[in-house]
């Protein structure tokens, strides 16, 4: 396999990363929005622990380097909060008021629904490239998580 076949697979892999940020991102200004409608702190610091928590228990049944997740993680989770104190604030672009009708609701629905189509079609495809380097091991790998788990163990960390 040549370098440029991974790096196509990795810009797969990114290009779903940076839908997924998207996606998150874009639930921020709601949860803002039900925050301030309830009077509820911007900052909740048990949610952001049991986050990190989930977060840490995923690497190390993964095999993965927990501090490199987790500065991501803190830096996704910064710039959320941001977005919720500059809406608490009234500070443009985020001052609009959100509104969730049951149309509002069915449309944002349907965006997921789409998002996530065009998500699991870019994980199918990267699935099928990346299942092409381990494919000589025959493993039984059953989804992406599990094969890159397995390449990570068995080729990388080897």
């Amino acid at each position: 396999m040549s370098l440029q076949l991974v790096r196509e697979n990795l810009n797969m892999l990114d290009d779903t990363i940076k839908k997924l940020i998207v996606l998150r991102m874009s639930i921020i200004p709601i949860v803002a929005e039900i925050k301030l409608r309830d009077n509820l702190p911007i900052f909740q610091p048990e949610r952001e622990e049991q986050m990190f928590d989930e977060m840490e228990k995923f690497c190390e049944d993964n095999g993965i380097d927990r501090e490199v997740v987790r500065k991501v993680y803190e830096a996704i989770i910064e710039n959320a909060r941001k977005i919720q104190y500059d809406m608490e604030k009234d500070i443009p672009p985020y001052n609009l008021k959100i509104e969730i009708s049951e149309n509002k609701e069915q449309e944002l629905d349907n965006a997921f629904k789409t998002l996530e189509e065009i998500i699991k079609n870019d994980i199918a495809n990267v699935f099928k490239k990346f299942n092409n380097i381990v494919e000589d091991d025959e493993t039984n790998a059953k989804n992406i998580v599990e094969l890159a788990t397995y390449y990570y163990k068995n080729k990388i960390l080897k």
